[in-house]
Parts: structure tokens; sequence; C-alpha cells
């Protein structure tokens, strides 16, 4: 699951031993330490893909390492120097790379008083956008799991029309633990978000879960998580009560789901994953992982 909005130290060190996603991505401090020009192209490509996919992260102050396709944070590194920038005039001059004007960008300055006293790093949180977001070399951009790519003429399109069309988000609500002697109970909800401009009255949502071979699952962990087979779960909003209205959300299925584990095994360990996708009526499937 992608972690909450890193605010702290303690946060990054818990990034350790993570896969960058499709809403998280390490860069290193060095990225900052080379002409503004430069970095400022580097950090509007970023935050186009992010704000024209699912919205995320970028954490700024991490070493990275490859394992196949996928990249991983293997250590915070060196850090920043605070005093060489604002997180103020590093927003402003990254929000005027990118047109239109992209509202919700967070920029956060993260002291590293235990690892490097006197350093920082930086975490970037980009909303979802409602339109298309267009990088400083006049290119679109989105994500994928294992990278950042220009976006063809026709996605571009799409995303031109999302104010227009049903748009919906899924994430998993915070996680419950219970400890029951010899394993541990997690529990969990799925939340639909309604993020575009039209009421969703009725959709089909698509969760197929991922989880590592090794990662040993008591007999009442879910069905779909423990199998890893797809699960399709229609959604009728006949009536007006259990309609999902822009800005809305709606936890579904109202079941939670639930991971069993050993009490020596932590669900952060576990590198289970969810793809997603949203089918509606009208408009183009959503989709992205949680």
């Amino acid at each position: 699951m992608d972690k909450a909005l890193m605010q702290s130290e303690a946060d990054l060190v818990g990034l350790v031993g993570q896969a960058e996603s499709i809403r998280l991505e390490f860069k290193q401090s060095a990225l900052l330490q080379q002409p503004r020009e430069k970095f400022i192209e580097h950090l509007s490509k970023e935050i186009s893909a992010f704000a024209n996919t699912e919205g995320g992260q970028l954490v700024i102050g991490i070493r990275e390492e490859r394992k196949g396709k996928s990249r991983y944070a293997a250590e915070l590194d060196e850090g920043i120097d605070p005093s060489a920038f604002t997180a103020e005039s590093l927003q402003q001059a990254v929000e005027a790379s990118i047109s239109p004007y992209l509202p919700g960008i967070r920029f956060i300055r993260v002291p590293l008083t235990t690892s490097r006293p006197g350093r920082v790093a930086v975490v970037i949180a980009v909303p979802r956008g409602l339109t298309a977001y267009q990088a400083n070399d006049r290119r679109y951009y989105g994500r994928s799991e294992f990278e950042v790519r220009p976006l063809p003429d026709h996605e571009i399109r799409l995303r031109m029309l999302r104010p227009r069309i049903a748009v919906v988000q899924v994430e998993p609500q915070p996680i419950n633990r219970i400890n029951f002697g010899d394993v541990d109970h997690y529990t969990f909800h799925t939340v639909i978000h309604n993020v575009g401009e039209l009421t969703i009255r009725t959709c089909i949502l698509s969760l197929e879960f991922q989880r590592e071979p090794t990662c040993p699952l008591g007999e009442h962990t879910s069905a779909a998580i423990a199998t890893g087979t797809e699960v399709h779960v229609p959604f009728e909003g006949d009536d007006v009560d259990h309609r999902i209205y822009p800005g809305d959300s709606l936890d579904y299925p109202g079941e939670p789901w639930r991971v069993i584990l050993p009490h020596d095994r932590a669900f952060a360990d576990t590198a289970l994953q969810c793809r997603w996708k949203v089918y509606l009526d009208d408009a183009p499937p959503s989709s992205g992982t949680m």
C-alpha cells in the first residue's frame, strides 16, 4: 500500500526497502545541486506526470537501488543544505513551470535531525489534476509503475475531458491491527472517491491483489488477497442516498478486507499491492494501484 503524506524523518526511514510506484518516486539530494534551470525542468516533468496520472509524492533525499525493473529506497542520503533555498521559492519556481496552474501542490522540508543534523529532505506532494498539465518543455507526461513517459495525443485529450466526465480514485482507509496472541489481524476498507464533476450512479469495481509468494497468510485472510484472484464488484446507486456525488466518498464493498499474519511479521513487510480499475458509464475506466 502507498504511504500517507511523508512529513517526518521517521516517515522517510520507514520508506527504506519500499519500491517506487505509480504514486511514489525517490530522488537523490544531488538533483537540487544541479543548475536551477535544469532541476526545475526535471521537477516539472515529474509533477506533470503525477498530476496527469493519479497524483503522488516525490521524495528528494533518498538513494535508490534497482532490482529488475523496479527501484527501491536504499537509504537516506546526505540531505540538502536548507540555506540553499526556501520551500516557498522552490514552490513558486516549480508552479510557474507547470501549465495550467495546478492548485494543491505541497512542498515539505523534512529536517534530518537524527541521521544528518542540519540537513533536510524535501517531499513534494502532487494532487491528481482535473485536466492535462504541461511541463516547461511544452510536453505532457504520465506515469507507469516504472517510468515517466510523454503522453500520446489521445491520452492528453482524455485528461482534458476530466472535468466533464466521471472520474474516480480508489484508496484504502487506515489499516487497523488487532493482536490475537500468535497472529495479528489487519483490516482495511477500499474507498471510492468521486474526484470528477459528475455523480456516479453505477460502476464496476475490479480489484486484483498481489503479494510476495513467501508471505505466510492465516486462514481467515480474505480469499481475494490470499489467492490473488481478480474480483469484480458491481455498484448500483439507483437509490439517491447511495449515489456518489462529486467530492464524496464511499466505503465499497461494505465488508472490510482482512489479512492474518504471524505476530512476528509486520503488515508493512508483506509487499501487498492492489491494482484497481473502475468501469464507469459513458466514461473511460479509472485505474491505479494502492
